[in-house]
């Protein structure tokens, strides 16, 4: 009885610190990448365009929505009296067609 109190009282407390040991490590920040006039953006519209692009199917769409996501934020910017650089930022910048590691699209 008493090595099967001892043997639950091990486990216990070494999956209680190993809990704790995961738990409190901290999360790395996920790296993104700035959307092209996010600083005129509402966290609304950064979140409906993150939607869009998650939406597409190939690389082709997704050219279609940042092409037109650029013209609308010239056109805003225009309106809101904002300097935005005039080309977006260059595309990729890692494997896979998303600039990170994924499984091909088909």
């Amino acid at each position: 009885m008493k090595r099967s109190v001892l043997a639950a009282t091990f486990a216990i407390t070494t999956s209680l610190f190993t809990g704790l040991t995961f738990a409190d490590e901290p999360t790395k920040p996920v790296a993104k990448k700035p959307v092209y006039g996010s600083q005129i953006m509402t966290p609304q519209e950064r979140a409906e365009h993150r939607k869009k692009m998650r939406a597409t199917k190939n690389t082709e769409e997704r050219q279609q929505v940042r092409q037109e996501h650029h013209e609308q934020m010239k056109e805003s910017a225009k309106e809101k009296g904002v300097a935005l650089p005039e080309n977006p930022p260059p595309v990729g910048g890692g494997v896979g067609p998303r600039g990170g590691i994924s499984a091909p699209n088909k």
